[in-house]
């Protein structure tokens, strides 16, 4: 706003404008323009009139970029965790965490070539041990019943286990690690054709498009940006004000004609 007032005042004192921009009345203008208010007073120059046409051209295109960033803020919803990784739920102090007892999860956490990991396990895990869930579906029931824990399980049997809580469950992904499991079958074995033609259908992408199908999507409810409709109530505030400034404008001007008549 400020450069295009330069720039209408530059126009009157160095070209051909014979309109009255100077700088205090060039950004009233411009001010009016953004406003969504009529100026009163036309330039008279192509070169005024093009910056004109430009200062509108903006207002609409920061009008629209504004109105879809308030709508996409009210709309997405994001959640903010208390950790992202294993330093953090160390540094936050008020988590527990949990695993399966004696299980292979337990084992990656108490002998993890990551020291952090290593100090998690012996801070959390280690002094409760005895109290560890001996199956995943408890530990998870564990984080409906209690307000701060975390469960370390794999996602596949966290997966086949949600339709049983009564609580939406996040993933911390940053928290993750991949393991690789394999068949060991003779060379000549009938089943290798079996074993290969799952291999193709993992390179096409199908047992991912038939897991994410299968399984239900509700941990990434927690980690992905979801969704929620907008009400008139959540943009009410924007009608408020509008209200507020015609109810304003009207007092002024009744206020103004009073005080001419009198005048």
């Amino acid at each position: 706003m400020l450069l295009i007032s330069a720039l209408l005042c530059t126009l009157f004192y160095n070209g051909s404008e014979t309109t009255n921009y100077r700088l205090y009345n060039s950004i009233f203008y411009v001010f009016y323009i953004f406003c969504q208010q009529s100026a009163g007073i036309s330039p008279r120059s192509w070169a005024s009139r093009l910056i004109h046409f430009t200062t509108h051209i903006t207002f609409l295109i920061v009008f629209i970029a504004y109105s879809a960033n308030f709508i996409s803020h009210l709309t997405v919803q994001r959640s903010r965790l208390p950790f992202s990784d294993f330093q953090g739920l160390l540094d936050d102090g008020t988590y527990g965490l949990g695993v399966v007892y004696n299980n292979a999860h337990e084992d990656y956490l108490k002998n993890s070539k990551d020291p952090v990991i290593r100090d998690a396990y012996r801070t959390l895990v280690e002094p409760k041990r005895e109290e560890l869930p001996r199956h995943t579906l408890v530990g998870l029931s564990r984080l409906c019943d209690e307000t701060k824990y975390s469960f370390f399980c794999s996602k596949i049997t966290a997966s086949g286990s949600m339709q049983n809580l009564s609580c939406n469950i996040i993933e911390i992904k940053e928290m993750s690690y991949r393991i690789t499991l394999s068949f060991v079958i003779n060379k000549k074995s009938p089943y290798k054709r079996f074993f290969n033609r799952l291999l193709d259908l993992k390179s096409t992408g199908i047992i991912d498009r038939t897991n994410k199908a299968f399984w239900p999507p509700i941990m990434e409810k927690g980690t992905n940006e979801h969704h929620t409709l907008v009400t008139l109530d959540m943009v009410s505030i924007v009608y408020v004000m509008w209200a507020a400034g015609v109810s304003i404008s009207v007092l002024i001007l009744c206020l103004e004609r009073r005080l001419r008549a009198r005048t």
